[in-house]
């Protein structure tokens, strides 16, 4: 009875020590960094994993998988990653800086885009809601200038055939319909020019803001004079603190 029972705890041991091993040999080794480091990454499929670079993700990770790097001030890194546990995975990534440049032309063509791409999305949409607005508020001046012109012109028109045909009291009764049409043809000319002003402003506006007082402080930023500056320290995470006194 003795021996049975010893066969059957040798046999548990030898399974145990061969299902660890298993494990062992199954566990993952998905090294992702990027230059420079402090990157949030974030790997998606079956399972999602994230971390700061450098990271070293060892959970099992198999087959297809989305990698996505995001930092402060650099334009974010996506793509698919096909993993397989038998091979370690070394992922470096080269962060490109978000420039001001590529913020200009994107706030040319639309108000608030260079805003939103330096991620001051509430700014991005105040100028996004002015441009809006003056380009909407120019096409009503204008459509008011096209009819009080084109009255303008109707009332001259017949003023010029009374002064030909008609009569001297008639020219006399049409005459301050006419200063009346041209005046109001003229405010609403003076309107539209004061709209069209303000379309250009609006995106001169933004795109000075854009290139002047939207640019990213990288990854560093401040509360109440605590900088805080996430990086690596030796290969590893860290986030350095400073105060300024």
């Amino acid at each position: 009875m003795s021996v049975v029972i010893k066969k059957i705890v040798i046999s548990i041991l030898v399974f145990s020590c061969s299902s660890i091993s298993a494990q062992n040999l199954m566990r993952g080794d998905v090294k992702v960094s990027s230059n420079p480091d402090g990157a949030m990454v974030r790997i998606t499929g079956e399972v999602t994993v994230a971390g700061v670079t450098p990271a070293r993700f060892e959970q099992l990770l198999i087959g297809d998988y989305r990698l996505d790097i995001r930092k402060y001030g650099y334009e974010s890194y996506s793509s698919r990653i096909l993993v397989d546990p038998s091979e370690p995975m070394n992922i470096d990534i080269h962060l490109v800086p978000k420039t001001r440049f590529k913020a200009a032309v994107r706030s040319i063509l639309i108000p608030g885009w260079g805003q939103r791409y330096f991620e001051k999305g509430k700014r991005g949409t105040l100028y996004t809601a002015l441009a809006v607005a003056s380009v909407a508020g120019y096409f009503l001046a204008d459509n008011e200038f096209d009819d009080k012109f084109d009255l303008y012109e109707a009332r001259l028109a017949r003023y010029d055939s009374l002064a030909t045909l008609g009569t001297l009291g008639e020219l006399r009764t049409l005459k301050p319909q006419l200063d009346e049409a041209q005046q109001d043809a003229y405010d609403a000319e003076n309107v539209r020019r004061v709209a069209i002003g303000s379309v250009i402003a609006v995106w001169s506006i933004n795109v000075l803001d854009v290139l002047f007082f939207s640019v990213p402080n990288r990854a560093t930023f401040s509360v109440k004079g605590l900088s805080v500056n996430p990086g690596s320290i030796n290969g590893s995470p860290a986030i350095t603190l400073s105060r300024n006194f």
